[in-house]
Order: C-alpha cells, then structure tokens, then sequence
C-alpha cells in the first residue's frame, strides 16, 4: 500500500496544483479586465475632446472598443468565479481520495488479518496477501458493501465474529461514500472546466475585435491635427492588452485540458 499510498498523494497533489494554476490565471485575467476598462474609458475622453470634424471617425472606434471592453469584463468575472468554485470542488475532491485510501486501507488490513487473509485469496476484484502494505491495486472495486457480503457467506462462523464484521462493513460503506463522493465531485469539476472553455472562445472572439478596433484606430489617427500622440498609446496600449489576454487564455486552456485529463482519471480509477 505504500506505493498506492505515494500515488495518491501525486494524484491529490497534481490536481490541487492544476487547479491553483488556473485559479491563479483567472485571477490574471481580472486585473487583465480593469486595465481594458480604464484604457477604454481614457479613449472615450480623448475621443470626446478631439474636433469634430476631423475626428468624427473615431468616436464610434473607441466606443466599440468601451463595449467589447465590457463584454470581457462580464465574461472574465464569470470565469472567474467559476475558477472559485472549481477550486472548492477540487479541494473536497482531494480530501475524499485521502479517506478513501485511509478507509480501503484499513480494511484491507482487517481483511488481511483474518485467516482468509493469505497469499492467493480475493475478495473484492483484489488479491490479499499477508502483507496488508501491498494488498491493494488499481483494479480493485470500490463497491466494498457488496464484495464483503459475498465473502462473509463464504465463511464459516468461527472465522469472524459480528464485531469484526460491523467494523468491515462500516469501513466499506466509508470506501464507497468517500468513491461516490470522487466521482460526482470529478465530474462536476470537468463539467466546471468545460464552461471555462466555453467562455474562453467568447473572450478570444472578443480579443480579436480588439486588435480589430486598435488596427483601425492606427489607421484613422495620421488624419488628426491634434491628439494623434494620444490615440497612438491608446493602439499601443491596447494591442499590448490583447497580447497579454492571448497570453493568458493560452496558459489558461493549457492548464483546462491538463485538468480534465487528471479529474478524467479519477473517473477510470487510473488516477488512484
């Protein structure tokens, strides 16, 4: 069990820090929000100053670009919350794979120390060796409740007396709560990280009307007689925005994936 012992803390590990990362991103992705906001608005104000007959043009650029500003806003700030709930759904996720290798654990031991407990016996889709240590594999069944009571019919009665089996059966009804618990909490966590994604292919679409919006803003500043400076940063400052949000969403569906492929496991059992 030592090794399985290792291979769950690698695996509550490994989703605990995938998960940190993509909280951690979409955190990036809010202050990345309200730098787009104040840019947008300081726009609006130039754009509002510059005379009318040869700025026209530009009022409708930098008012699009207020509004696609608040649209990412609205989609960062749902991403992120959802990156928070994530991050709670993984947190009791990890938690129920440390009682469900502490309670298969302990019953692998009382299992073991029955004299039914030796080298070549089964119970439960798992072989049970002296050694309670190495009792355990990734192809055992979590449905304890129902292995066990095949197996104490198998008995005879001076093998186990009600106490030993009360404390088994409590055990597995524990292994399966604490297994059920993985597996709905899995499952809603990659439904989470789905949404994520959803909601990054509507900030990607909204990240290109912004390069958009800056290009044409570029191109319509060289017919201004004042003010041009100020537009420029104003491109400037926005297509390094867009940069960062691509920076950002890349590392974003990078850590997305690798979280569905861990929580996936968990569903398979190949992650415990």
């Amino acid at each position: 069990m030592k090794n399985r012992h290792f291979q769950s803390d690698n695996s509550v590990g490994s989703i605990l820090k995938n998960c940190m990362n993509i909280l951690s991103v979409a955190r990036s992705f809010s202050s990345l929000s309200f730098e787009i906001s104040m840019l947008a608005k300081n726009g609006s104000v130039h754009a509002a100053r510059v005379n009318r007959n040869e700025g026209q043009s530009m009022v409708p650029l930098v008012d699009g670009l207020a509004e696609i500003s608040r649209d990412i806003g609205i989609e960062i700030e749902t991403l992120k919350s959802d990156c928070i709930l994530l991050s709670r759904k993984i947190s009791i996720c990890s938690i129920a794979i440390k009682r469900y290798y502490l309670y298969t654990r302990c019953l692998a031991i009382c299992i073991a120390s029955t004299s039914q407990g030796t080298e070549g016996s089964r119970v439960s889709g798992y072989p049970l060796n002296s050694d309670a240590d190495d009792s355990l594999n990734s192809e055992m069944t979590y449905d304890f409740v129902e292995s066990l009571s095949k197996w104490f019919d198998s008995l005879s009665p001076d093998q186990l007396d009600n106490h030993q089996k009360r404390n088994m059966e409590h055990l597995a009804l524990k292994s399966r709560f604490n297994r059920q618990q993985i597996e709905t909490l899995a499952g809603d966590s990659i439904q989470i990280i789905e949404n994520a994604t959803k909601r990054l292919t509507m900030i990607e679409r909204s990240r290109l009307t912004m390069s958009y919006i800056a290009s044409s803003i570029s191109i319509n500043t060289p017919n201004l007689k004042s003010s041009a400076d100020r537009f420029m940063d104003l491109v400037e400052n926005t297509l390094d925005l867009v940069h960062q949000i691509e920076k950002e969403q890349d590392e974003l569906v990078k850590q997305a994936q690798m979280g569905k492929v861990l929580l996936k496991k968990l569903l398979t059992r190949k992650g415990l």
